[in-house]
C-alpha cells in the first residue's frame, strides 16, 4: 500500500514538472508551455495534449507565434490551436515534440515522453498435481506484471483472493510470497470424505491494477480444476482368444484356446488413466512363451494397451501376469492386484487311429477303437465311413477315444474317418484316419471238424502239460499252480475229459475271471503242421495280451529247448504268413512276438527286473 502511494506520488509530480516546464525560444522572451498531456503511464490508446506560447515579458500568448506538433519519428505539422489529439497509438514508448517560431525566427521546441500500457494484468494459476487422492495440494499463482493496487492476499478463507467452489477450501496459514506483486504460494485442502469429486480454483475479479491502470483481468489459465479420486483402481486383462464352454465331468467350465496367431493379443483396461508409458506397461507383463510386441492401437487416454504376442511354439500354454508394483495411476495411487490369464495356442492338426482286435474274424460282431491324438468335440458316429457293414452302437470312452460295433455283411469291411470333419478345442480340423480293413470269413464244415480236433487236441495237451493258468490273484490266495505233466508218453491219457471237467469246477477257482494260456508244453508234442495250425487258431481266438510261451511245470531240461526252439518257429511261421495276407503290419507282429515270448509272462509272474 505504501509503495503504491510513493510510485503514484512519484509520476504525479514528474507530469507536474513537465507540464510546468517553460521553454525559451533563442533569444527572445517567447516561452511553450504544456497544459495537458496523458500520464507517464497511460492505458490509454488515445492522448490529447494542450500548450500555449507566452510573451515572456509581457506573460502573454503570442499571437504571431506559428506552432509546428510531431509525434513519434512522424512527419510535423501545423498545430495553431494550441491543442491536438492522437488515438489508435500502439502499446508501448511514444514521444511528442511541439516548436513555434518567433518574432525573429528563432525556433524553440519542448517534448514530452509517455508508456501506453492497454494490456490488463492477469495471473496463471498452477497446482503441483490436476488429479490426485491426498488431502492438500500447493498451488502456485503468478502475475504476468507487478499487480500493485490493493494487491493479492489471503487472510482468511472467507478473504482471499484465490476463490475455491467445490469439496475444497484454501489454508491461509500456508500463505506464502515469493516474488512481491508478482509470485505467490499456498495450500488447498480437500474434504477427506469425499470419494470421487472435484474443486474448482479460480481468481478473483478487480482486485488490483498495473502501473498504468488496468484492473486485473481474469484469463483462461487464471484458474484451475483439481480432480478428487481415491476409489481403487483395476486393470483388466483381455484376449481376442475366443472363450468355449465345454461340460467335462459334470462341470461347465469355460475354456480359451485358438489355431490363429492373430488372435493372440492382450489388451490391458484400467478403469482409471495411468502415468506409465506402454513400454513401462509391457515390462510389468510376465509371459510363460514367447514375446510382446506393442500395438499400434489408440491408448483411450492411457486407459487402454495392447501388445501382440510373438515368437510362440506351435503348440503352447500361455499364461500372462501383470506386475502392478511400478504401475501408478493420475491420481497418485496403485493398481489392484488382478488374476493371471491362461489361454492355449495350438495350431497342429490332430490325427486319428483305428484298431480292432482282429483283422481277420468269423465273427459277425466287430468292435472298432477309434483313438484321437487329442480330444475332439462333435464326433459322432455319422462321421465315419463304414463300407461292408452294419452300424450296430457308437460309444464314447472319452474326449479322445471311441468305440464303435458293426456287423459284417461282406467278406470285406472297410472303416475310416475322413478328414475336417471334428474339430479340437482350438479349431483345428482332423487328419484323415487309417483305412482299417477287416477280414471276416465263414469256417466250412471239414475245417471246422479238423480245427475242433485241433483245437480239442491242443487244449487237452495243454491241461495236462499247464497250459491253463489261472488269473493273479486267485494263484496268490491259494498258493497254488494248475499245472498237469502226468503223461510218460503222448498218449495224452492225463488229458481225458474226465479230469478237465473236475479242475473246471474246482470251488478255488469258480470266481476266476482272467485266464492265462500258456502253450509252451504242447508245441514239442505235435507235428510241425499241427504245431503251425494249433498256435495260428490260438492267436485267432484269443486275446494276444492272455497268451505266452513260459517255463513252467517243464521236468526234463531238453523238453524246455526243444519247446523253446520248436515255439519260435511256429510263431515266426504263423506272424509271417498274418503279415502276407495284409492281417498284421511289420510293427504289429513285432510287438506280438515281444507279448508272446516275454511282456504276458513278466505280468503274469510279476517279475521286476
Amino acid at each position: 500500500m505504501i509503495l503504491l502511494r510513493v510510485l503514484r506520488l512519484f509520476i504525479f509530480c514528474l507530469v507536474l514538472s513537465t507540464l510546468c516546464s517553460i521553454t525559451k525560444c533563442g533569444s527572445s522572451d517567447v516561452t511553450l508551455k504544456f497544459l495537458k498531456a496523458p500520464h507517464a503511464f497511460s492505458h490509454l490508446n488515445s492522448a490529447t495534449f494542450a500548450f500555449e506560447v507566452l510573451n515572456s515579458g509581457s506573460n502573454r500568448t503570442c499571437s504571431n507565434c506559428s506552432l509546428s506538433c510531431k509525434l513519434d519519428d512522424g512527419v510535423a505539422s501545423v498545430c495553431t490551436n494550441g491543442r491536438v489529439t492522437y488515438s489508435s497509438l500502439q502499446d508501448g514508448n511514444h514521444g511528442f515534440e511541439v516548436c513555434t517560431n518567433g518574432n525573429h525566427s528563432f525556433v524553440g521546441c519542448a517534448s514530452y515522453n509517455w508508456t501506453v500500457d492497454t494490456i490488463p494484468p492477469t495471473s496463471y494459476v498452477t497446482a503441483s498435481t490436476t488429479f490426485t487422492s491426498s488431502s492438500n495440494v500447493s498451488v502456485n499463482i503468478s502475475f504476468t506484471e507487478p499487480c500493485i493496487g490493493e494487491g493479492f492476499g489471503c487472510k482468511s478463507v472467507n478473504a482471499c483472493n484465490l476463490l475455491v467452489y467445490g469439496v475444497g477450501q484454501v489454508v491461509p496459514s500456508s500463505f506464502r510470497v515469493l516474488k512481491p506483486n508478482l509470485m505467490y504460494s499456498l495450500l488447498v485442502s480437500l474434504s477427506p470424505t469425499v470419494q470421487y469429486g472435484r474443486a474448482i480454483l479460480v481468481m478473483d475479479r478487480s482486485f488490483c491494477t498495473d502501473i498504468a491502470g488496468n484492473s486485473f483481468t481474469r484469463m483462461a489459465n487464471s484458474s484451475v480444476h483439481l480432480h478428487i479420486d481415491r476409489r481403487k483402481v483395476y486393470v483388466n486383462i483381455r484376449t481376442r482368444v475366443p472363450e468355449k464352454l465345454l461340460r467335462i465331468n459334470s462341470e461347465t467350465r469355460t475354456i480359451q484356446a485358438t489355431n490363429d496367431l492373430n488372435k493372440l493379443k492382450v489388451y490391458l483396461y484400467f478403469s482409471s488413466p495411468i502415468v506409465n508409458s506402454s513400454m513401462e506397461v509391457m515390462s510389468s507383463l510376465n509371459i510363460s512363451r514367447g514375446s510382446l510386441v506393442p500395438t499400434s492401437a489408440e491408448n483411450l487416454g492411457n486407459r487402454r494397451f495392447g501388445f501382440m504376442i510373438a515368437n510362440i511354439s506351435s503348440t503352447a500354454i500361455v499364461s500372462v501376469e501383470f506386475n502392478l508394483k511400478s504401475i501408478i495411476t493420475r491420481q497418485g495411487t496403485h493398481v489392484s492386484p488382478t488374476a493371471p490369464v491362461n489361454f492355449l495356442y495350438d495350431s497342429k492338426r490332430h490325427a486319428v487311429m483305428l484298431s480292432t482286435h482282429r483283422m481277420r474274424t468269423k465273427d459277425h460282431n466287430i468292435q472298432i477303437l477309434i483313438e484321437f491324438s487329442k480330444p475332439v468335440f462333435g464326433f459322432n458316429n455319422s462321421r465315419v465311413s463304414i463300407s461292408g457293414g452294419l452300424l450296430k452302437s457308437f460309444h464314447k470312452l472319452r474326449w479322445s477315444t471311441y468305440i464303435l460295433e458293426l456287423q459284417a455283411d461282406d467278406d470285406l469291411v472297410f472303416v475310416s474317418v475322413p478328414e475336417n470333419v471334428t474339430r479340437d478345442v482350438s479349431g483345428n480340423k482332423n487328419l484323415a484316419s487309417n483305412v482299417l480293413q477287416v477280414r471276416h470269413y465263414s469256417v466250412p464244415l471239414i475245417s471246422s471238424v479238423i480245427s475242433a480236433f485241433t483245437t480239442a487236441t491242443f487244449a487237452l495237451t495243454s491241461i495236462v502239460a499247464g497250459l491253463l493258468t489261472i488269473s493273479t490273484a486267485s494263484l496268490q490266495s491259494s498258493d497254488i499252480t494248475l499245472a498237469r505233466f502226468g503223461d510218460r508218453g503222448l498218449n495224452l491219457r492225463m488229458s481225458n475229459p474226465i479230469y478237465l471237467h473236475n479242475i473246471l469246477e474246482d470251488k478255488r477257482f469258480a470266481k476266476c475271471r482272467i485266464v492265462y494260456l500258456d502253450f509252451g508244453l504242447a508245441i514239442p508234442k505235435l507235428s510241425v503242421h499241427g504245431m503251425v495250425s494249433a498256435v495260428k487258431d490260438l492267436l485267432e481266438q484269443a486275446p494276444l495280451n492272455k497268451v505266452m510261451f513260459s517255463t513252467d511245470a517243464y521236468a526234463f531240461p531238453e523238453l524246455f529247448y526243444l519247446g523253446a526252439k520248436n515255439a519260435r518257429k511256429v510263431v515266426f511261421t504263423v506272424l509271417r504268413d498274418s503279415c502276407i495276407d495284409g492281417d498284421l503290419t511289420v510293427s504289429e507282429a513285432v510287438e506280438a512276438a515281444k507279448d508272446l515270448f516275454a511282456r504276458n509272462s513278466i505280468n503274469f509272474y510279476k517279475i521286476i527286473s
